[in-house]
């Protein structure tokens, strides 16, 4: 009863959330509703709506030959139109879609007086002109399995009340909110695998969820490798097991990829990417490692500051928390190296940490014992942290920050303005 009250609560609280982010995930919708209609990945048919969005994120398939990015039609004569993000968004996204879609169309009332076009084309069950909202709907239900998931891994090692305050402060002090349901980011659908993780741990099922982890976001590797040597560690016949739980998940992507592109991995997980941001020893990387944890428009430390005391929580937490707790440690300090290979480690047009996003089941576990000593300072920190997120997810002028008084992809010093962060706005 109690793990349904924490997922509707944070459905609810999530899915009101004003603000939307749709920008990389614009395409996800769309992929559903292909699969759902004509039973492909392609989106041809949405020709005219990709042309009028001047083919943003979209890839052409022609010949065998990969074409990104392209800017007219006629580059793509006789091809497919492709989502140039994981095909796997889509796809693990359709049955949310589709749920959605039913649901609208048997409303016993028309949104023909309701002037806010996105709200209407939503109300009238049209995935192009209510995109948007489909996207929050669909990213709150995977935030709120990830929180429901997360209340539960916060069990084992609190009471009832401690652990329900463990998922408040995860899914409402956090990019989850912020971040994470403001659109179909990759990152929401990868903290509630990493969520899944935690609470399987060491369970071979770890397998199958790291393997799609993985094809949902390639930064999954460092998790995947880490509790690879976990599982080799402590737990070595569930390590073989969790890699034979792994190859079917593995073989479906890998059959995909060669049916779409001829190769067993997309484009977009490649470190080098032809047209877009891509991974690399870059010049600003010692100031991607700063930024993306002090910067007051993108650091970790900034928009989660209760996670200064989480080495002060270590002597509060049992031995069966520390030894899991050091894994965890690693995947972080691997992920944040990652993440700051980044061309554009600020992540672009995004509000606080969001590369940082998807390990949050992560980072909060590490903070379990502090809650359970009652740490004034931490309540006193997650407070703050929660005022932060709130805007970020109720205040459309903190997404405006990303673009006024200039574009933060043209002039990045903006990143470290004390004067102007974006949860001030």
């Amino acid at each position: 009863m109690r793990r349904a009250a924490v997922f509707l609560l944070a459905f609810l609280y999530h899915a009101t959330g004003p603000v939307s982010q749709q920008g990389d995930s614009r395409w996800t919708v769309f992929t559903a509703m292909s699969l759902l209609r004509e039973g492909n990945f392609d989106l041809n048919e949405y020709g005219k709506k990709i042309e009028a969005s001047g083919f943003y994120a979209i890839e052409c398939v022609a010949g065998g030959e990969r074409r990104y990015p392209i800017h007219a039609l006629a580059e793509c004569a006789g091809g497919r139109l492709y989502n140039f993000y994981p095909i796997s968004i889509g796809l693990l996204a359709t049955p949310l879609i589709a749920v959605q879609w039913v649901l609208l169309r048997m409303l016993p009332f028309t949104a023909g007086g309701i002037a806010h076009p996105v709200l209407k084309g939503y109300l009238e069950a049209d995935p192009v002109a209510g995109s948007a909202l489909f996207e929050i709907v669909a990213a709150s239900v995977f935030v709120a399995l990830a929180t429901m998931l997360f209340f539960q891994v916060a069990l084992r090692y609190l009471n009832a009340r401690q652990a329900l305050f463990a998922a408040f402060v995860f899914t409402a002090c956090t990019p989850m909110v912020s971040t994470a349901s403001r659109a179909l980011w990759q990152h929401g659908v990868l903290a509630a695998l990493f969520s899944a993780v935690l609470l399987a741990l060491p369970h071979r099922s770890v397998g199958a969820l790291l393997a799609l982890a993985f094809f949902v976001r390639p930064t999954a590797a460092i998790p995947l490798a880490v509790l690879a040597a976990f599982l080799l560690r402590h737990h070595r016949k569930e390590a073989a097991l969790a890699a034979l739980w792994g190859l079917p998940v593995v073989a479906g992507f890998v059959a995909l990829n060669y049916h779409i592109y001829g190769m067993p991995l997309a484009p977009y997980f490649f470190p080098v990417r032809a047209g877009s941001t891509s991974l690399g020893m870059h010049s600003h990387y010692w100031e991607a490692l700063a930024g993306t944890m002090v910067s007051p428009a993108r650091g970790l430390l900034v928009y989660m500051p209760f996670l200064v005391l989480a080495p002060l929580a270590w002597r509060d937490g049992s031995a069966e928390w520390r030894r899991l707790a050091w894994w965890m440690v690693a995947i972080v300090f691997g992920h944040w190296l990652l993440i700051s290979l980044h061309s554009d480690w600020w992540g672009g047009h995004a509000f606080g940490p969001r590369y940082f996003t998807e390990v949050t089941p992560l980072l909060l576990f590490l903070t379990i014992p502090a809650i359970g000593a009652k740490r004034k300072a931490f309540l006193a920190l997650t407070l703050v942290a929660f005022l932060i997120h709130f805007r970020g997810s109720h205040s459309v002028a903190t997404m405006l920050w990303n673009v006024t008084p200039v574009n933060v992809n043209a002039d990045t010093g903006r990143l470290w303005d004390w004067s102007d962060p974006p949860f001030m706005r």
